[in-house]
């Protein structure tokens, strides 16, 4: 499991988007919580790797 720094809005969407796809035809129109759900399977996960080295998650 891999943390990914967070998005700023649809500006940062749109630029991951385009570096899997360039042709904005094959974008999802809908980008929302429920497509996001319906595309990918979420799960618990003990087991953690951090990929944000500007801001890393600290423990408390």
């Amino acid at each position: 499991m891999y943390l990914l720094p967070e998005y700023e809005g649809p500006a940062s969407q749109q630029e991951v988007l385009e570096g899997w796809v360039r042709d904005e035809a094959f974008w999802p129109k809908d980008r929302t919580l429920g497509l996001f759900q319906e595309w990918f399977e979420i799960q618990m996960c003990s087991i953690v790797q951090d990929l944000d080295i500007d801001e890393p998650l600290e423990l408390a």
